[in-house]
């Protein structure tokens, strides 16, 4: 699944209802932003050698711990790369989220071919870099994927109660400062015998567990608007 936003940090709620755990793991997609704004860089110019030494670099250092950011400076401003690089907090660095990351590093300059602003959010890993220092300043909007299907009927108040308890404990266990990884958790809530809620929610280290945790409440509280009874969501917030 490809979608087209505006990624500046990167917030994540995934949220699935499989009749068994190894469906939660299956589900695949992709969210890609080029942004138009920043302008485009050219072939083999200064900018470009940057970026280069930036996209090696994330991919290289990022599966060391599953987060990473960094700057390719050079003496005119103009050319400066800022960049970071996040795994998913519950895959192997090596095995899932190296791979993720060889991947949209390949896949990054075809999505937005000389764009100096891009990002791309695959399952197991998120890439972003552009000309302008982003880390640790909240600005953006959001963007979700939603499941067609829908819980029955039957099952839907307890359903939402259940999602409402899950996702306050993951909110809560994710920015309370003693995780780790940091900015993210994970779990699941039984609903009926064949009905299983499970919930997911990161946020980029660079951001403080305040700012983490306000953006996070926000799209929980959304949950009602934009998928209430839909088996399954993904929500980026750029902040």
């Amino acid at each position: 699944m490809f979608l087209q936003t505006s990624i500046s940090h990167l917030f994540i709620l995934l949220l699935y209802f499989p009749l068994s755990s190894n469906a939660y793991y299956s589900y695949e997609y992709n969210i890609t932003d080029c942004d138009y704004g920043n302008g485009t860089y050219k072939k083999d110019s200064p900018y470009h050698d940057n970026l280069k030494l930036l996209l090696d670099s994330l991919s290289n250092s990022t599966p060391i711990t599953g987060y990473f950011q960094d700057k390719k400076h050079s003496s005119n401003d103009s050319n400066d790369v800022f960049g970071h690089a996040l795994c998913r907090g519950d895959v192997q660095l090596l095995e899932d989220c190296s791979p993720c990351l060889i991947n949209a590093v390949s896949q990054i300059g075809k999505f937005c071919p000389k764009k100096k602003n891009a990002a791309v959010l695959y399952e197991n890993c998120f890439l972003r870099y552009s000309n302008q220092k982003f880390f640790g300043i909240p600005t953006g909007t959001e963007r979700f994927i939603n499941f067609t299907a829908e819980i029955s009927k039957n099952n839907r108040e307890k359903f939402i109660k259940v999602r409402e308890k899950l996702f306050e404990k993951l909110l809560r266990e994710a920015t309370n400062g003693t995780k780790s990884p940091s900015l993210f958790d994970l779990g699941k809530e039984v609903v009926t015998s064949d009905l299983t809620v499970y919930g997911l929610v990161q946020c980029t280290r660079d951001l403080s567990k305040e700012d983490c945790h306000d953006c996070l409440k926000i799209l929980i509280q959304r949950f009602p608007d934009i998928s209430y009874y839909k088996v399954g969501l993904v929500i980026t917030r750029l902040v």
